[in-house]
Parts: structure tokens; sequence; C-alpha cells
């Protein structure tokens, strides 16, 4: 029988996920690598930020970033902020 469900994250390392559901049992191996959505670099090799927003009241990824910086120069290049500040009161 296999294990209970088991994910590792390393730096280029692989994803290794083994477990059953019900009767089915599986056993998979994928490379762990997420591409930045601002340079493309595998996040992973870095520190990464994710972003999420919520669609129809789900939570799906919007982005992955390398690390703060990269997902600040994608919101400066892409005007994401602009006329999104709150409103400041006296």
């Amino acid at each position: 029988m296999y294990p209970p469900t088991v994910v590792i994250r390393n730096r280029g390392e692989t994803r290794r996920v083994a477990g059953t559901v019900g009767s089915l049992r599986f056993r998979t191996e994928t490379p762990l690598v997420t591409a930045c959505t601002y340079c493309g670099c595998d996040v992973y090799d870095h520190d990464p930020v994710f972003v999420y927003e919520e669609a129809d009241g789900e939570r799906v990824e919007a982005g992955a970033f390398c690390n703060y910086a990269c997902l600040t120069a994608h919101v400066e290049e892409a005007g994401l902020a602009v006329g999104a500040t709150c409103e400041l009161s006296d």
C-alpha cells in the first residue's frame, strides 16, 4: 500500500506525490518548475511570492514571482497601482 500523500518542495528538486483516493492508488513525479510572471525564471530558485485573486467566489492564481522585486517591477510596468489608492480623509 502507498503512504499518505507526501509533497516535497525544495529548490531544484522534484515533487513526489503518492497516496490513495478511495480504491485508486497513485504515484507521480513532476518537476517543480514555475516560471516567474515578470522575468520567466524558476521562482523556486529564489524566494517565491504567489498572488491570488478572487473570481466568482473562488481563489485563483494571478501570478508567481521570484521575489518582491519582480512583483513590484511587474506592478509598476503594468500600471496596476494607478488609481488604486485608498481614500484618505483628514
